[in-house]
């Protein structure tokens, strides 16, 4: 395995710091890593003893919940993201046993669960919580908190909860198990106390206030879920009436029992609060309309609505109800500071300042029960939990962007990562602000430098990549053997060298049209397209780094510095993200470390890219090649000649392009004066819907699902026909 490319950057990264700050670490790296797979189901009480560890003081797991197959990616992702940073004392929550399987292909050692059937599988009555949203979502919402309960006062556990989607740049334990080691619930900042998917919990006895939050937090969930018309039980919506919403939403219970907690006194405020805003979002139109007025009771469904729609807004009941969390923000207040000395030591943030505020803390109570041991909340400042790409994390990478340090004295690693010094922004990332799940989530973290390409092999047949059909990949006996062979392979690559000025678009919609081409030339060839980077000064490209437009991202420092495209991470459709690219900074990387070099590049001119002229005079009907990709001529060869001799775009160039491992395409001087028209003889047309319906989609189609050409399925014919329209039609 070429070890210049499966070095890890957050690894090495970890090491340095390590060293600078003078710690190795505590006992906190339990390892539940057998020979045999260890995990099961979670109806089988056997389970967890034979997973866990010894209970102890110092026991720790870290609990990730991974949702069905779709989210694996992101669940393998965090995985080495952690083993990285040194920490394997994971636990894996799955929907079911398929998903903990393939997991264990690639990670035959990781420790993971399967939700009791109990939870997975038991109909849920009617309410507009549990029909409106994904019986998997609301599932894993119930689940991960049960297992919390069981792993916190079952088996003695202090236990990190980690959504999927985080992303660490340096190990937390020497923070929590440091200066945050007094106080039982560390919980990433969220509306209206804490976020429900990122905290950490640590030295709860039973009958405390720590283990009540846990208890309560279970029965409240179950409460709404399985008797949703006991929400109008509660003293400020005895209004409501069937079909009740009765948020049973692990974030907003969460925040009313720490409410409930710091007030020493009940209120259920975040689910009383919900209750009309979605009872009038779920109404049936009619429900709004003045004919109702006219007799005849109201139509099926809209009992209560009336009443819900007078309670919104700035009304006097709203008021009250949001008294009580307020009243609960009023227990709160500021943590003590950090020594700069030992803040610098334990945090090693670019932003060194920052770190010496804690947050702030509170007292959690027993409602009811004043004899009961209180127990403390913090909630630290963004630097140790951050919001993306909302909050904190923006400025902090700034920061470390800087061009006040010192970058050219600086090393490879430092400059790719932006970590001057081997600071980092933040301790961690949470992307739950972004609605594209895996997809665009993998984007963003492989545009920072620290996605590892061994979890691409966990669900290959999920996305496209031309790394799918490399030698190496498809030699592979063993899972272990694929998932080494993904990380290792760079793939065959298509990278453009075209002069600045063909790339100074005019908008972003013009940059898209240019990376449609650019992936359709890349797919059709089966490479990984190496999308070029833009001027970071451009107006158009300004706008496009703001969080609220996320469509580029700068990256690397001093020399190094470029701003990249992204396709679409705030949609929730895979579009473009769900297709193998790489970007500028990650071709440089691959060459600074010679995997690849100028001895595997051939280069081809934009002026032998093109789209023939139909055979036989048969207008429209048929897109012929003027030139095979490996060099042949007609419609003759086999295997992979076949796919390209007859298919839709030629490339002159010959069989020496087509087997180089580098395809490096070079303008020919004849650009459109915008730049938007370089490679305009790839027609973008008929990829304005998904239909493909014109005689060149259907060509392509064709030669996509190919067993010569990429051989994709349906669900990845969707990736791509999602991607091309969401490019071919922006408007931005």
């Amino acid at each position: 395995m070429p070890k210049a490319l499966v070095d890890d950057p957050l690894r090495d990264l970890s090491r340095e710091r390590a060293r600078i700050a003078g710690h190795a670490g505590r006992s906190y790296t339990y390892r539940p890593e057998r020979q045999q797979r260890p995990g099961g189901d979670l109806d089988d009480p056997a389970t967890l003893p034979r997973v866990l560890p010894a209970a102890s003081a110092d026991s720790e797991v870290m609990l990730l919940c991974v949702g069905g197959v779709g989210a694996l990616r992101t669940g393998a992702g965090l995985v080495l993201n952690l083993r990285s940073l040194g920490l394997h004392h994971m636990l894996l929550l799955a929907p079911e046993r398929r998903v903990c399987e393939r997991m264990w292909e690639v990670f035959a050692s990781v420790a993971c669960v399967y939700w009791p059937s109990r939870i997975l599988h038991t109909k849920r009555p009617e309410s507009l919580y549990n029909t409106k949203f994904s019986p998997l979502a609301l599932a894993i919402f119930e689940a991960r908190k049960v297992l919390l309960e069981r792993l916190v006062l079952d088996h003695r556990l202090n236990v990190l909860h980690l959504d999927a989607d985080a992303v660490f740049f340096a190990n937390p334990y020497p923070l929590l198990k440091g200066p945050m080691a007094t106080h039982a619930l560390v919980a990433q900042v969220d509306g209206p106390f804490v976020n429900a998917g990122v905290f950490y919990v640590q030295h709860v006895v039973r009958g405390d206030a720590a283990a009540w939050a846990l208890q309560e937090l279970n029965r409240r969930i179950h409460r709404f879920t399985y008797t949703p018309e006991s929400v109008a039980a509660l003293p400020h919506s005895r209004w409501a009436r069937p079909p009740y919403f009765a948020n049973a939403d692990e974030q907003a219970i969460l925040n009313d029992v720490v409410a409930s907690s710091l007030r020493a006194e009940p209120t259920h405020a975040g689910v009383e609060l919900s209750e009309p805003r979605f009872k009038t979002r779920f109404a049936p139109h009619n429900c709004h309309s003045s004919g109702r007025r006219g007799g005849g009771g109201a139509p099926p469904g809209c009992d209560g609505v009336a009443e819900a729609a007078q309670r919104q807004g700035g009304s006097r009941w709203s008021r009250t109800v949001e008294a009580e969390l307020n009243g609960a923000k009023r227990h709160m207040r500021r943590a003590p500071s950090l020594a700069r000395p030992e803040a610098r030591r334990l945090a090693q943030l670019c932003r060194a300042d920052a770190a010496t505020d804690l947050g702030s803390t509170g007292t959690l109570r027993v409602p009811g029960n004043a004899s009961a041991a209180a127990a403390s909340l913090l909630v630290p400042p963004q630097w140790m939990f951050a919001h993306f790409p909302y909050g904190d994390f923006f400025g902090s990478m700034r920061r470390c962007h800087d061009g006040d340090w010192a970058w050219g004295g600086m090393s490879a690693l430092e400059r790719r990562l932006c970590a001057p010094e081997h600071k980092v922004p933040v301790v961690m990332m949470h992307m739950a602000g972004l609605r594209q799940e895996q997809w665009g989530r993998r984007t963003l973290v492989r545009a920072l430098g620290v996605w590892h390409p061994a979890a691409d092999a966990v669900v290959p047949e999920a996305w496209v990549s031309a790394r799918a059909a490399s030698a190496a990949v498809r030699r592979a006996a063993t899972p272990a053997a694929r998932r080494a062979a993904w990380a290792s392979e760079a793939g065959r690559l298509l990278v453009t060298e075209l002069p600045s000025r063909a790339l100074r678009f005019r908008r972003m919609g013009e940059f898209d049209m240019f990376a449609a081409r650019l992936l359709l030339l890349g797919l059709l060839t089966g490479r990984r397209v190496v999308v070029p980077p833009i001027e970071c000064d451009l107006p158009w490209m300004r706008r496009a780094l703001e969080p609220r437009h996320l469509r580029g991202f700068e990256v690397g420092c001093g020399e190094q510095r470029q701003c990249i495209w992204l396709p679409y991470p705030h949609h929730v459709d895979p579009w473009c993200a769900g297709i193998d690219f790489l970007n500028d900074v990650d071709y440089r990387e691959l060459r600074r470390r010679s995997v690849v070099t100028d001895a595997d590049a051939v280069a081809v001119s934009t002026a032998e890219v093109a789209v023939a002229a139909p055979r036989g005079g048969g207008g429209k009907a048929t897109i012929a090649a003027r030139a095979a990709v490996n060099g042949s001529s007609g419609g003759g060869g086999g295997g992979g000649a076949a796919a390209f001799a007859s298919g839709p775009v030629a490339l002159g160039s010959g069989a020496r392009a087509h087997e180089a491992r580098v395809m490096v395409l070079r303008s020919d001087g004849k650009l459109g004066p915008a730049g938007h028209e370089t490679l305009q003889g790839i027609p973008l047309g008929g990829f304005r819907t998904t239909a493909w319906r014109a005689p060149f989609a259907r060509q392509v189609e064709r030669a996509l699902r190919s067993p010569a050409g990429m051989a994709l399925g349906d669900d990845q014919m969707k990736v791509v026909k999602d991607c091309l329209r969401s490019l071919a039609t922006s408007k931005e």
